[in-house]
């Protein structure tokens, strides 16, 4: 595997690989909910004043069906979408736990403002 850039050659290109998109990019675990679970309302609020003009998605490198429902369960109405069919793409905004070189060598996406919480 050979690193150019933040991509990895022998690592598969997302499907949305080469786009750009305005959305403002929340993970789900450690992130949007703490290790055990509860939704952090102060994320919550970040969020929600970062993306007053701008679409909010929620993504995970676990199992999507499963944080979906949990995202549901807590309120939340904000699309689910898995973090490796983005690898390639680039959004405005991300949100994350994980320090930003991790995130990018785990995921591949290109962010242009990286909000590590």
């Amino acid at each position: 595997v050979l690193r150019v850039g933040s991509l990895l050659l022998g690592e598969p290109a997302g499907p949305l690989a080469g786009e750009t998109f305005p959305d403002v990019c929340v993970d789900v675990e450690g992130t949007l909910f703490d290790r055990d679970g509860n939704l952090r309302e102060e994320v919550v609020a970040l969020v929600h004043a970062e993306a007053t003009t701008r679409p909010v998605t929620i993504w995970t490198g676990g199992d999507v069906k499963h944080y979906q429902k949990k995202v549901r369960a807590s309120g939340l109405v904000w699309k689910v979408i898995s973090k490796y069919q983005m690898r390639g793409a680039t959004v405005a905004v991300a949100f994350d736990d994980l320090p930003q070189a991790r995130f990018v060598e785990l995921y591949g996406v290109h962010v242009k403002r990286y909000i590590q919480v």
